[in-house]
């Protein structure tokens, strides 16, 4: 799945199976944990067929996007184009305090904020897939993403310093930012002598992001105003190949192969103000890595009994440089191995059980190891960490299924992974370091499920804990989250389709941060016109207002709370057509997928 309108492309008559493999080898991602694998009947539809939508929001703003995909197919070939406008505006009020203590003074920081955000998004996809007759395909595509984004936060803000209110202030930030991101991919796949097949893919990768921050903050008891206007620029680029082979031996299958990229990452910072940038000064910041990957597995099944072996050997080259100079404590040379190994068990078509353990490795998005400051108000700075380490992540399951029921069991130790804590950040003066740090982690996820089909009803509940183990500067945030659900479909004649759904979570810790309880309820109404070619849907998303966002955390003597009053109450209203149904014959599969997340 390249994105989620070639789902909305299949119909559910045009379905041969569908197969969950809880356990995918090592041609996906090393992190992968499961894959949803849909097989369809063979394609029809010489000639022109695709997908025409449309969608319409009321928030508190009203939103739309459109999006058209057309396909042409002749024999063999498949020329296919995609296109998506869309427009959104929310608006969101946040309200919150940061109480901490600067040289035996206690600071208490009341602030309240209405942040408005239009987005808008316009996507282009163009490519080409053929089919040989001897079973062989090739394809590629181009795709490109520009996202221009305004961004207005208006806010006040009031200081207490031993009790006394010192500050009264105007804070107020404006952010203009318009990115844009090109993708080519392409790929091969040929069965030979119908037991081997040779598969490789690859994709070039470029983006650029512009900024344009200006924050102005009126102090009322002076009349006073700081001024503060910033710019970031950053530029991305990656190479990436993936080449394997697979093999059937006996009644398993052999693969061999190899993943390997190449990444250029670019970022500036330029702070315009001179006071400030005395703490927050200009700064650019160069990535370079380079990442070689050989892989292998074997999977086997006999009787009742499927057993996975998989090894993945990783070799990553990374060099960073602050400023056009080298910090060699900064650029390190890593070697990793990563087994994976998955055991099932089918008794019969109703019970089955598997059990795993898998190795990866998760490395930080760029932008959590940057060197560059961002000036975020009076009293904080956000940053990044270079010195930030990967992350190794060791995680083991169990999973039962009998009949409608199913019982999930996992591990995890994380060995080195991120957290975003609130910290002092110099010793001169009271102003508090947003920015990542790594800690070790381990944690224990289980949930249970039910599932029955009673004629036209179809409910399914879900209950679960989340329960990690984190200690950091001497402070423990074990606190479990319990999840819930409760999600209704009723397939009603003449093609109706309701959906009702009840989610929530209670309050616990996130790694460092004690999130609030939250739930939310949403329904939605669909019907299908002539012979499922033509579709509406009216959807009511959080009905009752109750998925706010609230969370506070507490690292040393720095404390946060934080109650946002988000736009996530709205209406949508989409209406789809779709013709001349044809499945996608195109076999290209993501390559360096978690590389184009961290840009």
């Amino acid at each position: 799945m390249r994105d989620k309108t070639e789902i909305q492309m299949i119909k559910s008559e045009d379905i041969r199976d569908v197969q969950i493999i809880m356990n995918p080898g090592e041609e996906y991602e090393s992190n992968t944990k499961a894959v949803i694998k849909i097989t369809t009947k063979r394609p029809v539809g010489e000639g022109f067929s695709g997908r025409l939508e449309a969608q319409s929001s009321a928030k508190r703003s009203f939103g739309h996007n459109e999006s058209a995909n057309i396909n042409y197919r002749k024999g063999g070939l498949d020329i296919f184009g995609e296109g998506l406008y869309q427009s959104e505006r929310e608006k969101s009020y946040y309200s919150g305090t940061t109480d901490f203590t600067f040289q035996d003074k206690a600071y208490d920081l009341y602030n309240s904020s209405t942040v408005s955000d239009n987005f808008t998004c316009y996507l282009y996809k163009v490519g080409f897939n053929y089919v040989f007759p001897n079973g062989q395909s090739m394809g590629a595509y181009y795709h490109y993403v520009g996202a221009p984004n305004h961004f207005k936060n208006i806010g006040g803000q009031y200081d207490k310093i031993d009790g006394e209110v010192r500050n009264e202030m105007n804070n107020d930030i404006y952010m203009d930012s318009r990115s844009a991101g090109h993708i080519a991919s392409l790929y091969y796949d040929g069965l030979f002598a119908k037991k081997y097949t040779l598969h490789f893919d690859g994709t070039v990768l470029h983006s650029r992001l512009h900024d344009n921050n200006l924050t102005e903050v009126n102090y009322l008891n002076t009349n006073n105003q700081v001024i503060v206007s910033a710019f970031t620029y950053r530029q991305s680029t990656l190479y990436a190949g993936k080449l394997w082979f697979k093999m059937s031996i006996g009644t398993g299958k052999f693969i061999i192969g190899t993943e390997d990229s190449y990444t250029l990452d670019n970022q500036k910072y330029i702070m315009e103000n001179k006071e400030v940038s005395t703490y927050v000064p200009s700064s650019k910041n160069l990535n370079k890595q380079g990442s070689f990957a050989a892989f292998t597995s074997y999977d086997y099944k006999w009787s009742k009994i499927s057993i996975n072996i998989g090894l993945r050997w990783e070799y990553v080259h990374f060099d960073y440089f602050e400023n056009d100079v080298k910090n060699s404590e900064a650029s390190p040379r890593n070697n990793s191995l990563s087994p994976d190994i998955s055991l099932s068990y089918d008794m019969n078509d109703k019970t089955s059980m598997s059990l795993s353990f898998k190795k990866s490795i998760v490395r930080p998005d760029y932008s959590s190891i940057r060197s560059s400051l961002v000036y975020a108000g009076p009293y904080e700075v956000e940053g990044g960490n270079p010195l930030l380490k990967p992350s190794t992540v060791s995680d083991c399951s169990y999973l039962f299924s009998w009949k409608d029921l199913q019982f999930n069991l996992s591990y995890n130790y994380l060995k080195d992974t991120d957290i975003y804590i609130k910290e002092h950040f110099s010793n001169e003066q009271p102003i508090l370091i947003f920015h990542p740090k790594n800690a070790n982690m381990h944690g224990l996820s289980t949930s249970f499920s039910y599932s029955p089909t009673l004629g036209l009803w179809k409910p399914s509940t879900t209950i679960g804990i989340d329960k990690h183990w984190l200690s950091y500067n001497g402070q423990s945030f074990n606190k479990p989250i319990f999840n819930y659900s409760m999600k209704n479909i009723f397939t009603l004649p003449s093609d109706f389709v309701i959906t009702a759904d009840l989610t929530g979570s209670t309050e616990g810790n996130d790694r460092v941060t004690i999130m609030l309880p939250s739930w939310s309820v949403d329904l939605a109404i669909r019907k299908s016109f002539l012979n499922k070619k033509l579709q509406v849907n009216l959807a009511f998303m959080d009905l009752f207002k109750t998925r706010n966002e609230g969370w506070k955390m507490k690292v040393s003597d720095v404390m946060r709370n934080r109650i946002v009053n988000g736009d996530t109450r709205q209406f949508l209203l989409t209406v789809s057509y779709l013709f001349n149904s044809a499945q996608s014959k195109y076999k290209g599969k993501n390559v360096a997928a978690e590389e184009i997340k961290r840009l």
